[in-house]
């Protein structure tokens, strides 16, 4: 049966922003629960990644539109991917900002109830790159009443319009190119300019409802062009008002010399992010020249176990470290049995020769090539089927090992015959090999030295089980290998599965060179890994207490939650709410309610003592909660926000998007019990 709503069009361009594109269009489905068309206009991006940020993007569930053109600027590839909309209603939105739930719900009832207005402008919040510090208080549509003289007079002077602020009717639009293609920085003001001198009649909605994201030093680059950009565009409108606003020319020269020319000085400047240590004052790890020798109490078992591990390596571009990489596993006190690489579909033309000249080397390195890009998950089952060794061991192609890596675990194979997993301590060092600081138990040493818990029980908080990482083959293969669905994260999925039908033993010492590079991790693939990690955590959680492990649509209709969330003084008052534990519990509904982090082994305590587990956000929670739920939010069935601000931060991080509520949602009957078409599910 036809949806009888109306189709809504997303136009959004992208130059080299691909990581923050799953925000972006996830946060249009969470927009809308109607029929979605979001056209995606690729300016040219450079970036190599780009083409793989797009195709991800087919996983969310909307009619997604992919369009290509030669680099042009915001404004060209606004028109051009207006030319591609077929929805009713138009909605703008720059790749690297988001909506807000059901913010075009909000905005579709604006414009039906109001006839005569054809663009429905909300107002927004302001938040950090990181997007977890939201900011309303700082500027507002709310005192302007939208006027020409407003878009004359005040815009940038404490006056402006996002552009993904708006909703438009397409009838509003028109059929010609509305994006003025004369500059490149202040498109925006030309295009709401020429909408007013055209009588587009415009309408303030009181609700802020998407997220404008400050990215650090965004608005002290390229200053002086971004000046005579505004000159440019004072100069275009000057001539479309036909000398009709004499004072105009005046104040925009003003305003230039003002805040462009005297006033770039003023602006904040983000701070370098602290160093551990001067670089200068970090120790260098030298390469070993040639293979030590094994301590002079090895025995013929730890040879053998030696013997018995294969390293598997990897392989995706960084030929710059590979030699490093290898040749650290061949220069060992005790020799492994093989060294295997595997190559993934290199984009990097030194790969191949770096790993034959290599080859021709090490008689005991094998080379396996992969015609096309699987993926991290699919390359390490490939190196494990490869592999012949009793045990793997795996090295990332840009780490290299301590010459005595493999004996330290061969002595712990040869004494622990029931082991199944072993993993050791690892030092970090920066892309030049200098020391940034020793990792102990995977990075968690909190979780080993004072919990004082079992490997089993501590890996469902994380990953503490890595680098480096000697696994039994055949548990491997017992468990089902690495998981593709869990790339990114596979490693601790795979340490989780064979936590639960095999033995781990933890090797104190740190024998694993792990390279960290500077912003290697994309914000956009930060989210991608949270959310995994929560993703991962609640079906293993489940598993371990025999719950199911999905997303039950009742919690949220228990009538004493709903009464909470409109009466947040209730918890308080209640004889049920314990203030130390920040927990509220109702028995007859079998409910439990957190309002404040608590141990990892606390929420999962909680979570399993009670049918349902809920984390009430009380309004300006700080940001150390926030943190607390992007982590483990799996932990409770339903997080429910005070603001939009709070949905904004949390939003890609949920073990599943449905779990993620806001407060006055939960105050009327679900979109299913009221009869509506149910919402769509965004990852």
């Amino acid at each position: 049966m036809r949806d009888p709503r109306p189709k809504v069009s997303v136009v959004i361009p992208c130059f080299n922003r691909g990581p923050y594109l799953d925000d972006a269009v996830s946060s249009c489905v969470e927009a809308y629960a109607g029929p979605l068309e979001v056209v995606v206009v690729d300016d040219g991006s450079t970036d190599p990644r780009t083409e793989g940020y797009l195709r991800a993007l087919r996983s969310l569930p909307c009619e997604l539109k992919i369009v290509r053109q030669e680099n042009s600027g915001p404004a060209r590839a606004r028109n051009v991917g207006l030319s591609h909309c077929t929805g009713e209603f138009i909605q703008y939105l720059d790749s690297d900002d988001l909506l807000l739930r059901n913010k075009i719900e909000h905005q579709l009832r604006h414009l039906e109830v109001s006839p005569d207005v054809d663009v429905s402008v909300c107002d927004y919040w302001l938040c950090d790159d990181d997007r977890i510090a939201f900011d309303p208080s700082s500027r507002s549509i709310s005192p302007f009443a939208l006027t020409l003289g407003d878009f004359l007079f005040r815009w940038e002077r404490g006056f402006t319009i996002p552009i993904h602020a708006a909703l438009f009717r397409r009838s509003a639009l028109g059929a010609a190119p509305q994006w003025p293609e004369i500059v490149r920085g202040k498109e925006d003001w030309l295009f709401w300019v020429r909408l007013k001198l055209r009588g587009v009649q415009l309408a303030f909605l009181p609700l802020r409802l998407c997220v404008y994201r400050l990215h650090p030093n965004n608005m002290t680059r390229e200053w002086l062009a971004m000046g005579l950009d505004f000159l440019r565009a004072a100069r275009e409108i000057d001539g479309w008002t036909a000398g009709q606003q004499p004072e105009f020319m005046r104040e925009s020269m003003r305003w230039f010399v003002e805040f462009y020319a005297d006033g770039a000085h003023r602006l904040p400047r983000m701070a370098p992010a602290a160093d551990p240590a001067p670089a200068a004052e970090r120790p260098v790890i030298q390469a070993a020249a040639i293979p030590g020798s094994p301590r002079a109490d090895t025995d013929d078992a730890v040879r053998s176990a030696a013997a018995s591990v294969s390293v598997v390596v990897p392989v995706f571009n960084h030929a710059s470290y590979l030699r490093r990489c290898v040749l650290s596993a061949h220069r060992q006190t005790l020799a492994p049995r093989e060294i295997i690489c595997v190559d993934d579909g290199s984009t990097d033309p030194a790969v191949r020769p770096t790993l034959e000249a290599l080859a021709a080397e090490i008689p005991e390195l094998r080379l396996h090539w992969s015609d096309r890009n699987q993926g991290i998950s699919a390359i390490q089952n490939l190196g494990v089927a490869l592999a012949t060794g009793e045990f793997v061991a795996f090295l990332d192609c840009d780490d290299f090992l301590a010459p005595s890596a493999i004996e330290e675990v061969s002595r712990a194979i040869a004494r622990h015959s029931d082991v199944d997993y072993f993993f050791t301590d690892r030092f970090e060092v920066d892309p030049e090999d200098r020391l940034v600081r020793r990792a102990v138990y995977g990075g968690y040493p909190q979780h080993h030295s004072l919990d004082r818990r079992s490997h089993h029980e501590n890996l469902l908080d994380a990953m503490i089980a890595s680098h480096l990482k000697v696994i039994r083959r055949g548990k491997i293969a017992e468990v089902g290998g690495f998981d593709a669905r869990t790339s990114g994260v596979q490693d601790w999925d795979l340490a989780l599965k064979i936590s639960e039908v095999g033995k781990l033993h933890y090797i104190p010492e740190p024998v694993y060179f792990h390279r960290v590079h500077a912003g290697s991790v994309t914000l956009g693939r930060r989210v991608m890994m949270f959310r995994l990690t929560n993703e991962v955590r609640r079906r293993h959680q489940a598993l371990r207490a025999g719950k199911a492990p999905g997303f039950d649509p009742r919690c949220a209709g228990i009538p004493s939650l709903r009464r909470l969330v409109e009466t947040r003084a209730q918890l308080a008052q209640s004889r049920e709410w314990n203030a130390g534990e920040q927990l509220w519990t109702d028995p007859g509904a079998g409910l439990a309610i957190s309002s404040g982090p608590r141990p990892a082994r606390e929420a999962y305590r909680v979570w399993t003592s009670w049918p349902a587990s809920v984390f009430l956000l009380s309004p300006g929670a700080p940001i150390e909660t926030l943190a607390f739920l992007r982590e483990f939010n799996s932990y409770f069935d339903l997080v429910v926000c005070a603001d939009e601000g709070q949905w904004g931060a949390l939003h890609r991080y949920m073990w599943d998007p449905r779990a993620l509520q806001l407060g006055d949602e939960l105050a009327t009957s679900l979109a299913e019990d009221a009869g509506a078409p149910p919402r769509r599910a965004s990852g």
